[in-house]
C-alpha cells in the first residue's frame, strides 16, 4: 500500500507529464504554421503569447533548439523589409498610411525624431512628409517667404497654425531643419520687447477705430487682459487709461457688486452670469484677478486664516467642550491633514493640546 507521502509524489509526476504534452502539442503546432509559410503569429493573441514564452532569451522556458527550427521568423530584417514595402508604397503613388492604422504607426516611427528614427528613409519618401497647401516642402522658398512676411511688418503665424508649424522646423534648435542664422534674421518676432510693442499698437488701432470690446476668446483679449489687467506681469497702466471705453463697463460692474455687498444682498451663485463675472474679479487664479476689489468685499469673502489661526480656533472650540468637527467639514478636513498620524501635515504637539477628542 502507498501512503500519503507516495500518494501526493504519484500526483505531482502526472502534472509534469501532462504539462510537458500541452507543450509538445504547442510547439507542434507552431512549427506547422511555420513549415506552411504562415506569418509570425501577433503577440496580441493566444499562440502569439505562448510563442514569445518559448522564443524570446529573458523567458524562464526559453527554448534555443526551438527558435533556431523557426529560421524564417527570426532570421529576416522586419524592419528593412517594412522600410522596402513602404518605398515601393511611396514611390507607387499610394496614398500615406493613416497615422492611427498599424502601417501609419510604424511609418510614424521611422520619419519622426525618436528611437527609431532613420534620416535616410524619410528622405526616400519626400512625398509622404507633412505637406502644407502654401508652403509645400521647398526649404529655400519657404524661408524666402517668412522673410518677406517679416519685413512687411505682418505678425508672427501662430503656433498651432500652418506657417506656425514651419516655423518651428526652422527655428528650434529640435527642428528637423533648424537654422539658427534665420533665427536672427526674424528678429522682430523673437524679441519680447518688439513682440509687446506691436500688441499695444495693434489694440490701440482696434480701440481708434471705434471697433468693440474684443471678444474674451479671441486672441486680441488675451493680449488685452496681458496688458490692462492688475495681477498681469505686463500690466501698462497707461495702457488701460487709453482704452478707457472698453474698461468703463468693468468699472460700473464692480461698483453694483459692491452696492450689492453694502446692502446686505447674498453673494452670486457661481454659475450665474453675475457669478462668474464675480469669480473672474475675485479667484486668485482668473487672468483678470483684482486683489483691491477683492478685499473690498468683506462679507462675501471672509479673510483666509493662518495655519497658526486655524489651529488656535480648533484649540478653542476643544477648551470650550464642543464637540469634534465632522470630517466632511472644512474644519474636519484640516483637523485630519493636521491632528491624525495618516494625515499629510501630521503635528503631534497640536494633537497633544486636544486630547479629548481622540479619546
Amino acid at each position: 500500500m502507498l501512503d500519503f507521502e507516495s500518494w501526493d509524489l504519484w500526483d505531482e509526476f502526472c502534472n509534469i507529464i501532462t504539462q510537458s504534452e500541452r507543450i509538445a502539442e504547442k510547439k507542434k503546432k507552431l512549427k506547422k504554421m511555420h513549415d506552411n509559410g504562415e506569418p509570425k503569429p501577433s503577440q496580441k493573441i493566444k499562440i502569439g503569447v505562448t510563442l514569445a514564452s518559448y522564443t524570446s532569451y529573458s523567458s524562464s522556458s526559453f527554448d534555443l533548439t526551438f527558435r533556431e527550427y523557426l529560421s524564417k521568423w527570426f532570421d529576416v530584417d522586419l524592419v528593412a523589409e517594412r522600410k522596402k514595402e513602404f518605398k515601393r508604397m511611396h514611390d507607387n503613388g499610394e496614398p500615406k498610411p493613416h497615422w492611427k492604422s498599424k502601417e501609419g504607426q510604424l511609418l510614424g516611427r521611422y520619419i519622426t525624431r525618436g528611437k527609431y528614427f532613420d534620416q535616410k528613409f524619410r528622405a526616400d519618401v519626400p512625398n509622404w512628409i507633412v505637406h502644407f497647401e502654401k508652403w509645400g516642402n521647398n526649404i529655400d522658398r519657404n524661408k524666402k517667404e517668412l522673410k518677406r512676411m517679416h519685413d512687411n511688418g505682418e505678425p508672427r503665424p501662430h503656433r498651432k497654425s500652418k506657417e506656425g508649424k514651419i516655423i518651428k522646423r526652422y527655428v528650434l534648435p529640435s527642428g528637423l531643419d533648424y537654422d539658427p542664422k534665420l533665427k536672427e534674421e526674424l528678429s522682430n518676432w523673437f524679441d519680447v520687447d518688439v513682440v509687446i510693442a506691436n500688441d499695444k499698437k495693434e489694440l490701440k488701432r482696434l480701440y481708434s477705430n471705434g471697433e468693440s470690446r474684443p471678444h474674451w476668446k479671441s486672441k486680441e483679449a488675451k493680449k488685452l487682459v496681458r496688458y490692462t489687467s492688475p495681477s498681469s506681469r505686463h500690466y501698462d497702466s497707461k495702457l488701460r487709461k487709453e482704452l478707457s471705453n472698453w474698461f468703463d463697463v468693468v468699472d460700473e460692474r464692480k461698483k453694483e457688486f459692491k452696492r450689492m455687498h453694502d446692502n446686505g444682498e447674498p453673494k452670486p451663485h457661481r454659475k450665474s452670469k453675475e457669478g462668474s463675472r464675480l469669480t473672474g474679479y475675485t479667484n486668485f487664479s482668473t487672468k483678470s484677478f483684482d486683489p483691491k476689489f477683492r478685499k473690498s468685499l468683506p462679507k462675501w469673502f471672509p479673510k483666509i486664516f493662518s495655519l497658526a489661526e486655524k489651529k488656535e480656533k480648533l484649540k478653542k472650540m476643544h477648551d470650550n467642550g464642543k464637540p469634534k468637527p465632522h470630517f466632511k467639514s472644512k474644519e474636519g478636513i484640516f483637523l485630519y491633514r493636521h491632528a491624525y498620524k495618516n494625515g499629510k501635515k501630521f503635528d503631534p504637539e497640536f494633537r497633544a493640546s486636544i486630547p479629548d477628542w481622540f479619546k
